[in-house]
């Protein structure tokens, strides 16, 4: 998913509070439009790496095989239920319904989501947001049509 991002609304992102994005090795190398983007959040402590133990190749390639995924989509879902405390962070409509049933629905997030979550934080405008969504879905989202309304803070 970090591929669909424009740096910019990728960097607000990474900082949501009351949020952790670990990404695994598969998903780093497959970061290759943003990979000096990638690296810097990693030196920053902003985007951490999958503990090398906490997740097998044989479960990567389980979850693979098993559901016709790709390895990146595979090895984030393993990291996820390796740590019942992240959630997994897609916007693959496969990926998203593996997840739901491995993780639980509660458990899997997009990038309109996060991108709604970083509204109520007051960390992008509610425009940035919507123009961040429009843009990652030109680059391949896949993600509900929404408007420029759903990014809106609800008054009250």
């Amino acid at each position: 998913m970090i591929n669909a991002f424009k740096a910019g609304a990728l960097d607000v992102v990474l900082i949501l509070e009351d949020h952790t994005f670990v990404i695994g090795p598969a998903v780093v190398t497959e970061s290759v439009q943003l990979r000096e983007v990638v690296q810097r959040h990693l030196d920053a402590g902003r985007l951490v790496t999958a503990d090398d133990g906490s997740i097998g190749a044989t479960t990567v390639a389980s979850i693979s095989g098993s559901y016709n995924l790709g390895v990146g989509e595979s090895e984030c879902i393993a990291i996820c239920q390796a740590d019942p405390g992240l959630h997994f962070w897609s916007d693959d409509r496969r990926a998203r319904a593996v997840a739901s049933a491995l993780l639980g629905p509660d458990r899997v997030i997009g990038t309109a989501d996060l991108l709604r979550a970083c509204v109520a934080q007051g960390l992008m405008p509610p425009l940035d947001a919507y123009t961040a969504y429009e843009l990652a879905r030109s680059r391949g989202a896949f993600m509900p049509a929404l408007d420029r309304t759903d990014f809106q803070i609800p008054n009250g």
